[in-house]
């Protein structure tokens, strides 16, 4: 997978951009990272065309934490508009 981490509009401009395989560990790492850049940045999850739906429910669930807390969460796969 691919993440972008991008700080709040407002705050001094920084983005952090990841590609590794998506374990709880890196998931973590990666939703810590958004909820420093603090509400109203953005995280960008790109995953393989091939991800199952299952799969694709699971990546979001990782994820719902920073969007509970006012992080921009946008979950794709490869090739689908963002």
């Amino acid at each position: 997978m691919r993440t972008r981490v991008t700080a709040a509009p407002g705050r001094r401009a920084w983005t952090v951009e990841r590609v590794s395989w998506l374990t709880p560990y890196t998931a973590d790492g990666i939703a810590q990272e958004a909820r420093r850049a603090g509400p109203g940045a953005r995280l960008e999850v790109l995953i393989p065309i091939s991800t199952k739906a299952e799969d694709l429910a699971a990546v979001h669930s990782f994820f719902a934490r920073p969007r509970n807390e006012g992080i921009e969460v946008v979950v794709r796969r490869e090739g689908e508009d963002a």
